[in-house]
């Protein structure tokens, strides 16, 4: 028997359908050999057509142990496809919407405190590579997106999180690649934020003072000189952009009741005279 042929034809056909209900993801070229997350390198299986598909793999590859494990651990299931895809079908519908007891989340934290397993683990280069591939172009649906929020409120796991200095130093020394700049910023033009989002960030900035290291790092960024690629990038930003009556009105009320120090005013003093010196030399 061809298994390669009939291998072939049964990730030919998956390419070319969108599979309702219970489907199982499969790495066409498998991890164990080389193969990827890909986009390309994935497709939607029955759970009946991922078992053959691995049983394929072996009689291919009948010297890859991993493969033999990964059809053994299947088999341990049920003994025949028909079986194995009711039974994970089966199992799919016993979990969906299962919510566990306050009890046994306690059991199951106390058996992952203290895992050390991860802890530290760094991802090589060449894997760091096939995640961010396997993420490019990724888009989440309407749905997903509210579930995912969903999940994420109330979340307080990093509330009141101190970072420490090294962290931060390690933070303030990260270079991001040219290409990375320009992935980030090309995100992040004509994104709008919904009224409701511009309510929760205004609300966790509110007498949110920054610390007198970062205020100086602002100060040495304003008063610094600024390349013509830096000025066009802000001239851009802020192309177009206008305020809400109500931001006018509570940037019209702060300015009013803001008193600045000496010190203040003086370095405000500099930095106009900065400013003024470069639009002379842009204009000569």
């Amino acid at each position: 028997m061809n298994y390669v042929a009939h291998y072939d034809r049964l990730i030919e056909r998956a390419r070319g359908r969108v599979l309702e209900g219970y489907k199982e993801r499969h790495h066409v070229l498998p991890r164990c050999m080389g193969g990827g997350d890909e986009p390309e390198n994935i497709v939607s299986l029955t759970a009946e057509e991922h078992y053959v598909a691995h049983q394929l793999l072996v009689k291919m590859h009948p010297t890859v142990s991993a493969l033999v494990s990964a059809a053994f651990l299947m088999s341990k299931r049920a003994s025949r496809n028909k079986a194995y895809g009711w039974l994970r079908r089966r199992h799919a519908e016993a979990r969906r919407g299962k919510a566990h007891s306050p009890e046994t989340r306690a059991k199951l934290s106390a058996l992952l405190f203290g895992n050390k397993r991860t802890l530290g683990h760094k991802a090589s280069p060449e894997t760091r590579v096939k995640i961010s591939l396997a993420q490019r172009g990724r888009t989440h649906s309407l749905k997903t997106r509210a579930k995912m929020s969903a999940a994420a409120m109330g979340n307080k796991r990093a509330l009141g999180r101190k970072v420490t200095e090294e962290t931060r130093a390690k933070l303030r020394a990260r270079k991001y690649s040219p290409e990375a700049r320009r992935n980030i910023s090309e995100s992040l033009i004509g994104r709008v934020f919904s009224s409701e989002t511009r309510a929760r960030m205004s609300a966790a900035k509110l007498g949110y003072k920054p610390t007198k290291a970062q205020l100086e790092a602002l100060a040495r960024q304003r008063n610094g000189p600024r390349s013509l690629e830096h000025r066009a990038k802000i001239a851009q930003a802020h192309l177009g952009m206008r305020y809400s009556d109500e931001t006018k009105a509570k940037l019209s009320a702060i300015a009013r009741v803001r008193i600045y120090s000496p010190e203040t005013r003086a370095k405000m003093s500099v930095s106009k005279r900065l400013r003024d010196a470069e639009k002379r030399a842009m204009v000569l």
